[in-house]
């Protein structure tokens, strides 16, 4: 029973400790959050107004806080993930934790919003300034090197295609 107070105690200061980072953090990703909404929606205005001449400068400096404020969002997930994490007592106790569990998710949400982002970011550059390799198309493995029965799918592709 002497161990007990003393793990008791150790719990506490884990938890107290989570709490503090949590509330630390928890406001820096709402904030985060907050300004991917605001930038997304002058996202959606820049595009509708395509027909317009948009500058590709207002749709690039959109991307980029959308992608910084996704990258904080992350980041600020993931130090309140790590101190849940640690708090609830490692990796049997953190299955059964809501906060462990809700933080996480807010992380892979942010991170997974943040891969489509960049995605969508390269369509507008395609879509605004055209492919980024200009008027040069990719060859085919067809027209390469040595040929391999059953790797070759594309071997009659049509050149005028």
């Amino acid at each position: 029973m002497r161990g007990w107070p003393g793990r008791r105690r150790a719990e506490l200061a884990r938890r107290s400790e989570s709490k503090r980072v949590q509330d630390a953090h928890a406001g820096e990703y709402e904030g985060a959050m907050a300004e991917v909404r605001r930038s997304l929606a002058e996202l959606d205005v820049a595009r509708a107004h395509r027909s317009e001449i948009v500058v590709p400068a207002v749709l690039r400096a959109a991307h980029e806080r959308i992608d910084g404020a996704l990258a904080r969002a992350a980041a600020a997930a993931a130090a309140v993930y790590r101190a849940a994490f640690e708090a609830a007592g490692g990796t049997y106790h953190a299955e059964s934790d809501p906060d462990v569990v809700l933080w996480k998710r807010h992380m892979n949400n942010a991170l997974t919003l943040r891969s489509q982002h960049q995605m969508s970011q390269l369509d507008d550059e395609v879509k605004l300034l055209g492919p980024p390799w200009g008027g040069v198309y990719a060859r085919t493995r067809a027209a390469i090197g040595p040929h391999q029965a059953g790797v070759d799918f594309d071997v009659h592709l049509d050149a005028s295609a």
